[in-house]
């Protein structure tokens, strides 16, 4: 993985991390949880489930299923705008007819609260060129009860892999 995106991850983590602390105000009174994100509402393991369910949904493109793991409101903010849940299925069809057998490999996991956020690698091969792509990906999933309901998908093209000697 390359530095920065390594580094970028770990300051990710660190920062959910330390909003899982009490919530105090300026004065250092303690303010009350914010039921979106209070953890007890569904475990960071649960979370980390759902959000391993919602990856194999764009592994596999059983569409059917989103609403299993994405939730009323849902938005996503990637790089080409933000879309809604039909935004969200389009994308995915779209995804899955160039890269029809693309499968993801988690590679570190965090969950937090109410935010999950997930390092992947996805490999498969281009069905217009042929070639094989491998992509390296960072989703910050926001959580409200047991479904999705805001991420922050990043994606970045890995070159490709050396063949074996």
């Amino acid at each position: 993985m390359k530095p920065l995106l390594k580094s970028l991850f770990l300051m990710i983590a660190m920062v959910f991390a330390s909003a899982s602390q009490a919530r105090v105000s300026a004065t250092g009174a303690q303010l009350p949880s914010s039921p979106v994100s209070d953890p007890c509402l569904v475990s960071p393991e649960a979370n980390k489930r759902i959000a391993q369910h919602y990856l194999r949904i764009w592994q596999t493109g059983a569409l059917d299923e989103l609403g299993e793991v994405i939730g009323p409101g849902y938005i996503g903010h990637a790089a080409s705008g933000d879309r809604d849940l039909n935004g969200l299925r389009q994308r995915i069809a779209a995804f899955r007819l160039a890269y029809p057998a693309m499968q993801f490999s988690i590679e570190d996991q965090v969950a937090v609260g109410d935010r999950v956020v997930t390092r992947m690698i996805a490999r498969g091969v281009s069905s217009e060129s042929g070639a094989v792509v491998q992509l390296l990906g960072l989703n910050i999933s926001r959580f409200q009860g047991d479904r999705i309901v805001e991420e922050w998908p990043v994606w970045e093209r890995l070159s490709a892999p050396k063949p074996d000697k």
